[in-house]
C-alpha cells in the first residue's frame, strides 16, 4: 500500500510539475541523465574516468565498428548467402534508384488518415496536410537527397527540427 501511495504521489507532481521548466523538472531529467551515464570503463590500457578519454575511446569504437569512408568496412555478407534467384537485377536496381516525383509525395499525404495518432516525430498528420504547401520543398529535398546518396546521415542526429514552442512565451 506504501508503495502504490507512492507511485501515485509521484504522478501527481509529475502531472503538477514536471511538464515545465521547473526545479521538479529539472531533478527528475538530472537524475535519469546520471542514472544512464558511463561513469567508467574498463579498456585494453585500464580503466577510463576522464570525460574525454571515455568519448574519445566510445568514438574510436563506433568508428571503427561501423569503419568511416574509405576504408573497408568490418562487416561482410558471404557471396553466397542468398540464392542467385533472389539478387537484386540491374533492372530493378535502376527502379530502387529512381528519386520521388512531387506528385507520388503528394499521393502518399492525400491517401493518409487525418485522425491518425501522431507519428515517431509527435507530429500528427493533420498538421502535414495543412502545412504541406510550406513544408512540401524541404521533405522533397530531404527525400530525395536519402534517394541519391546526398544526405549525410552521420548528421541527422545533430539536428532538432521544433517548428512550433509547447508552451507559448509568458503563459504557464
Amino acid at each position: 500500500m506504501e508503495e502504490d501511495y507512492w507511485r501515485h504521489h509521484s504522478s501527481a507532481n509529475w502531472l503538477t510539475q514536471g511538464d515545465s521548466n521547473t526545479a521538479f523538472f529539472h531533478a527528475f531529467a538530472n537524475g535519469q541523465r546520471r542514472k544512464c551515464a558511463i561513469t567508467n570503463l574498463t579498456t585494453d590500457s585500464g580503466i577510463t574516468v576522464d570525460e574525454h578519454e571515455l568519448q574519445a575511446h566510445i568514438y574510436d569504437f563506433y568508428r571503427s565498428l561501423m569503419g568511416a569512408r574509405g576504408e573497408p568496412s568490418l562487416f561482410l555478407l558471404s557471396p553466397s548467402m542468398w540464392h542467385t534467384i533472389r539478387h537484386v537485377s540491374d533492372e530493378e536496381n535502376n527502379n530502387l534508384m529512381l528519386t520521388f516525383s512531387g506528385e507520388d509525395m503528394d499521393k502518399v499525404l492525400a491517401s493518409m488518415k487525418t485522425n491518425t495518432a501522431p507519428g515517431p516525430d509527435g507530429f500528427p498528420v493533420f498538421l502535414f496536410k495543412s502545412f504541406w504547401h510550406l513544408t512540401r520543398p524541404l521533405i522533397f529535398a530531404i527525400a530525395n537527397g536519402f534517394a541519391l546518396g546526398r544526405v549525410d546521415i552521420a548528421r541527422l542526429n545533430l539536428g532538432v527540427l521544433s517548428p512550433f514552442p509547447k508552451v507559448v512565451s509568458g503563459c504557464p
